[in-house]
């Protein structure tokens, strides 16, 4: 990945400002238009927006801590390797931790997880492409390689998005949960999200 890159985009996540972060990434894809990473481009999660806002309810009444909660984390799986499903899982905390050391967020008990993931649903062309990226062994090549590392971030950017739209709707709605600090990312990245 692109070191660089990412401590770009996470002060852009730091203040809260996702859209740049999507657009940044989205700029540097121009340089690959004949890539079908490139249909990364344009797309979004939101139209699973009301269906994530009506899940985080359903979770925070079933899990132990219930009104307890001071934070909650959101996790998509590996999914460039796992392209036969995308999906967002969901912990509950009592304690909020440090974004300085995030080592807290592996430390939840059991009862405070989502009984079943939220399944992600709208981004299956880019799912495909990912798997014929690793079935072809196309990561072989530097300039494939590159493309889908930013391919990764992009999604990992809508993925945010998408948290960062529902929160709002959350807060609209005087939803105890939207309240929370948020943090969110993708199995086995760095580049994570806080929303208050």
């Amino acid at each position: 990945m692109n070191s660089e890159l990412e401590k770009k985009l996470q002060s852009y996540l730091n203040q809260d400002d996702v859209t740049s972060c999507i657009l940044l990434v989205e700029r540097s894809l121009t340089d690959y238009r004949s890539s079908d990473f490139y249909k990364i481009v344009g797309q979004n999660l939101l139209h699973q927006a009301k269906y994530l806002k009506n899940y985080l309810d359903s979770f925070m009444e079933t899990i132990s801590l219930g009104e307890s909660t001071k934070a909650i984390y959101a996790e998509m799986n590996g999914f460039s390797i796992n392209y036969d499903q995308w999906y967002i899982d969901f912990f509950a905390f009592e304690a909020l931790g440090d974004m300085e050391d995030l080592d807290w967020l592996a430390d939840w008990e059991e009862g405070n997880e989502s009984e079943s993931p939220f399944i992600i649903e709208g981004l299956e062309p880019i799912q495909n492409i990912y798997k014929n990226y690793h079935e072809n062994k196309l990561w072989k090549n530097p300039h494939d390689r590159k493309v889908a590392e930013l391919c990764e971030l992009a999604v990992v950017l809508k993925l945010q998005e998408l948290i960062k739209k529902v929160i709002e709707m959350g807060k609209s709605e005087n939803a105890s949960w939207a309240s929370m600090p948020t943090f969110v990312t993708a199995h086995d990245y760095e580049l994570i999200y806080r929303k208050n």
